[in-house]
């Protein structure tokens, strides 16, 4: 499994305006949602090899939770 994106999120300041609220809540419900889902598979795949169905091995890939970006904010083309 590749995940584009860090387990954690980061803690972050928003305006007080339903659009903020709603857009940080969404974003981290979805991040909460996709470890939820990760933490399903890896217990299937246990239990998959538990049962003697076979080894199944779960492989997981993201961003480190240390790392940040240089510019805050999405994808910019150096000028």
């Amino acid at each position: 499994m590749i995940l584009n994106n860090q387990f954690s999120a980061v803690a972050q300041t928003i305006q007080p305006s339903w659009m903020s609220i709603i857009q940080r809540s969404v974003e981290v419900g979805i991040r909460s949602t996709t470890l939820t889902g990760l933490r399903h598979l890896v217990a299937t795949a246990e239990l998959n090899t538990l049962r003697g169905e076979g080894k199944c091995e779960v492989r997981i890939v993201a961003i480190p939770d240390a790392w940040r970006a240089p510019k805050e904010g999405i994808f910019s083309k150096k000028q």
